[in-house]
């Protein structure tokens, strides 16, 4: 705005009433608003400056020849239409603070770009948002901009979490249905059986194992294979006459029979270790 003062004391100074020669400079307008300039328009005192700066060197004058050309209006006689070409400059000048906002500028780094805070739905969660600060300060970003960016993320950033999760589980349970075949259904019940079971005899919340372990294909497995368990009699009639000679327990966990519940001699074989476990049970040996 000092800049605009300047050219308005200016154009006083050559449009005034200082008589036909716009306030005793040779008649010539422009002069008028040279002199003015350089005085700065009160005697050369430096106006709106200090004491202390009319010891440094004087500014350049200013001229209306010193508006550039693309904001120079002409009048019919060639010369510089001052007021005109002064308005041109200001809607230049508006126009720019409007793309500006409110001038806000980069901070000096990016590790003074302030976040705003976290929805309710991602309370908690640690984010790391210092690789994007960096970014940002090299686009230029205000902390206003950044501000907003960021906060529509968090917006997003719980559907695209939920999105992942359900693509997840859905690439799980194609892999375990291909997996286990027919036998799909009754192994999801038994793993999320021995699940809970297992939870409640250690004193962890389902939902503690459900996060920690609910799309491992692997644990998923192994707890379908203790629910299986967990529905048969460990301890059968015949147990004592189940076990055949030669029965080797090591050789018969590790059986194709006996880890893949399809298979035509599962039931028999796990019926066989049952049988193994109970008789060392009932010997005091575990």
């Amino acid at each position: 705005m000092r800049f605009l003062t300047k050219f308005f004391k200016l154009l006083d100074a050559a449009t005034g009433d200082g008589g036909e020669g716009g306030g005793g400079a040779g008649g010539d307008p422009a002069a008028a608003a040279a002199a003015a300039a350089a005085t700065g328009g009160d005697g050369g005192t430096g106006g709106d400056g200090s004491a202390l700066g009319t010891g440094g060197e004087a500014a350049p004058a200013w001229t209306v020849e010193s508006i550039p050309e693309k904001y120079r209006v002409k009048k019919e006689d060639g010369t510089i239409d001052a007021e005109a070409s002064l308005q041109k400059v200001d809607q230049a000048r508006s126009h720019l603070e409007k793309r500006m906002g409110s001038g806000d500028v980069p901070p000096k780094e990016f590790s003074e770009y302030k976040v705003p805070d976290l929805p309710e739905e991602l309370k908690g969660v640690e984010l790391s948002t210092e690789e994007f600060a960096k970014k940002a300060h090299g686009m230029g970003l205000t902390q206003k901009q950044y501000e907003g960016v960021m906060s529509e993320y968090f917006s997003l950033l719980p559907n695209l979490v939920a999105a992942d999760s359900q693509a997840q589980t859905g690439e799980v349970v194609s892999q375990l249905r291909e997996t286990w075949g027919e036998a799909s259904d009754a192994n999801f019940r038994n793993a999320h059986k021995a699940a809970v079971s297992i939870g409640e005899s250690i004193g962890i919340p389902y939902a503690e194992i459900e996060k920690a372990i609910g799309n491992n294909p692997v644990a998923l497995r192994l707890l379908a294979a203790v629910g299986g368990e967990m529905s048969e009699d460990k301890t059968p009639p015949n147990a004592n006459g189940a076990v055949p000679a030669g029965f080797d327990i090591n050789v018969a966990m590790s059986s194709k029979a006996y880890q893949n519940a399809n298979d035509p001699e599962h039931e028999k074989v796990t019926a066989q270790v049952n049988a193994h476990y109970a008789k060392l049970e009932k010997a005091g040996k575990l």
